[in-house]
């Protein structure tokens, strides 16, 4: 059983702006922002050490992001500033107790 739904022409406007808006544009800008995730080797396990302790952290996606499972967004702040480091860099992240400095231990 199908169901009409009926709609102003402003209504189907707005919803045939917004389909657009979502196929040309929001979407390539996804796909490019997946495809540039990969080629950073996303997924990876970053060892670092700060305040004196070692953590190790996942790099994922914004929507894989877990930060009690320690997986976290490349486009967060710390992940923003783990992407392009190697082993031996430390990179300081603004945190709201103030900047932290961490140290990267290894990267797998």
């Amino acid at each position: 059983m199908t169901k009409q739904i009926q709609l102003t022409k402003e209504g189907l406007e707005a919803l045939s702006k917004e389909l657009t808006e979502l196929t040309e544009i929001k979407r390539p800008q996804l796909v490019e922002r997946l495809s540039h995730a990969r080629s950073e080797g996303l997924g990876a396990k970053v060892s670092v050490k700060f305040n004196g302790s070692k953590t190790i952290y996942q790099l994922v996606g914004e929507w894989e992001a877990d930060p009690v499972k320690s997986k976290i967004s490349i486009d967060s702040p710390l992940g923003i500033a783990l992407l392009n480091k190697k082993k031996g860099d430390k990179v300081e992240v603004e945190a709201p107790a103030g900047k932290v400095v961490y140290e990267i231990l290894s990267i797998n």
